[in-house]
C-alpha cells in the first residue's frame, strides 16, 4: 500500500510540474530554486494549499496522530488508514512540487526534515514537536528570504542554512540541558 502511495504522490508531482506553462527551465533554477520562477499563480496556490494542509491537520488530528505513531493498531481500531496515508502522500506531493520551484530540488528535502529534526532536539510530544516545526519553519523562511536579500545568496541555500542553523542551536540546547 506505501509503494502505491508512493507512486501516486511521484505521479501527482510530475503531472503539477508537466501542466505548469511559462518556467524557466534553467538548470540552475531547477536544482537550486529561484525567486523569479514563482509565478503569482504560484503564490496563490501555495496560500490555498497551506490553508489546506492547516485546516486537514486541525480538523484531522486525532486520526492523522493515530497513523502516525502506530497504523497497525489504528487499522486495527477501525481507522482507515489507506484514506490518511493517501491524504498525507497528495499533500506531500503538491507541496514538494511547489518548493521545489523556489528551494530547488537538491534542497526541497532539507527544507522538510529540518524543522522537526530541530523541534524533536528539544520537544518530546507529538503535538509541541508539531508546533514548533511549524514556528521553526516560518523563522527559517522569514530570515533565510532576509539573508538572501541582504547577503545576495540563493534563497533555499539560505533558508536551509538558517535552518541548519537552528538545528545546531536545538541540538546544544539539547546537550546543555542533558534532554532525553
Amino acid at each position: 500500500m506505501i509503494a502505491l502511495i508512493s507512486s501516486s504522490a511521484l505521479a501527482i508531482g510530475i503531472m503539477a510540474i508537466s501542466y505548469v506553462k511559462g518556467t524557466n527551465t534553467d538548470i540552475n533554477n531547477f536544482l537550486f530554486g529561484s525567486l523569479l520562477a514563482v509565478s503569482r499563480n504560484d503564490a496563490i496556490f501555495s496560500v490555498i494549499l497551506s490553508s489546506i494542509t492547516l485546516v486537514s491537520y486541525i480538523v484531522l488530528y486525532p486520526r492523522l496522530f493515530a497513523i502516525t505513531f502506530d497504523p497497525a493498531f489504528s487499522r486495527a481500531s477501525g481507522v482507515h488508514t489507506e484514506r490518511y496515508f493517501l491524504l498525507l502522500a497528495v499533500l506531500s506531493a503538491l507541496t514538494v512540487t511547489l518548493g521545489m520551484r523556489m528551494l530547488g530540488s537538491l534542497l526541497i528535502s532539507a527544507l522538510i526534515i529540518f524543522p522537526p529534526l530541530s523541534a524533536m532536539r528539544v520537544f518530546k510530544t507529538y503535538k509541541a514537536v508539531t508546533a514548533a516545526s511549524a514556528i521553526i519553519s516560518i523563522a527559517a523562511f522569514i530570515a533565510g528570504m532576509n539573508l538572501s536579500y541582504f547577503a545576495g545568496t540563493p534563497v533555499g541555500a539560505s533558508i536551509v542554512s538558517v535552518n541548519l542553523l537552528i538545528f545546531l542551536i536545538f541540538n546544544t540546547v539539547r546537550v546543555i540541558l542533558k534532554i532525553d
